[in-house]
């Protein structure tokens, strides 16, 4: 008798017990929400209510969507096909102009996505998605990336931060956002956006110098970064050249002395 009822208390145990939830398989459904805090990407407002593709929230985490546009703007690539799925590169685009992927109608708040099952690779490397604690999404018909450190810092090189007050703020390698503008770099050109997405040529290098975005931390200002050139003729010379940028354009030219041998 004795036995029974144990026996019986145990199965009753077991009954009331939480059965942990299964992993979510490539190809399943999940319920995700559309991210409902202020979202800037390299300086520019994304309209999450109304864009066709929002960031979303699955397991406390946020996705960002790896459109065509979305992606360039952030400093990556991207290349797709039937036979390889799809892959997602760093340094090899050229920076897009802000394109802002708007529907007539408000996003829902709740909706559901699907465990990206093709095949996919960051860098050369392939994502076994089956085994990711926070695996790839698709949701309309685009791919969406956890924004963990792995992918948004060790792979896209993006640097982020979060409060609440400003939101999500993603900044990528290729653009920087100060004086009101972002700014970043195109085929040896320095271009500039407003707020409103225009875009501005403030210097064009010509094929003369080699030109690059930098900060330097023993300067007034350590937030203010500066245009900085180099002479391709000379790849040994001792003297480079700053300029800060302003909302007047570059400001005054600085001389730098010492040669940076990650140009040489």
């Amino acid at each position: 008798m004795k036995k029974a009822a144990l026996i019986t208390a145990l199965a009753l145990l077991l009954a009331v017990m939480p059965v942990p939830a299964a992993a979510a398989q490539p190809g399943g459904r999940v319920n995700v929400t559309v991210a409902p805090f202020a979202v800037t990407l390299n300086g520019m407002k994304y309209d999450n209510a109304y864009s066709e593709y929002p960031l979303l929230v699955y397991k406390d985490i946020t996705y960002f969507p790896m459109t065509y546009f979305d992606a360039r703007w952030l400093g990556l690539s991207t290349f797709w096909s039937a036979e390889t799925g799809l892959a997602v590169d760093i340094g090899e685009a050229e920076p897009a102009n802000y394109h802002p992927n708007t529907r007539a109608s408000k996003n829902a708040s709740y909706c559901k996505a699907t465990v990206a099952a093709s095949k996919i690779a960051v860098n050369g490397k392939t994502v076994d998605n089956a085994s990711e604690p926070y695996p790839l999404l698709v949701f309309r018909d685009v791919t969406y990336f956890p924004l963990t450190w792995r992918f948004c810092v060790d792979e896209f090189g993006w640097s982020y931060s979060w409060n609440a007050k400003n939101g999500l703020v993603i900044n990528a390698a290729n653009a920087v956002t100060c004086a009101g503008y972002t700014w970043f770099l195109r085929n040896d050109i320095l271009y500039r956006t407003d707020a409103a997405g225009r875009e501005e040529a403030v210097y064009d290098a010509g094929g003369r110098y080699r030109i690059r975005i930098r900060y330097y931390e023993n300067v007034p200002d350590p937030l203010v970064p500066y245009l900085e050139f180099a002479n391709d003729e000379s790849p040994t010379m001792a003297t480079m050249y700053r300029y800060p940028l302003t909302a007047a354009g570059l400001g005054e030219p600085e001389t730098r002395i010492n040669w940076d041998p990650a140009w040489t």
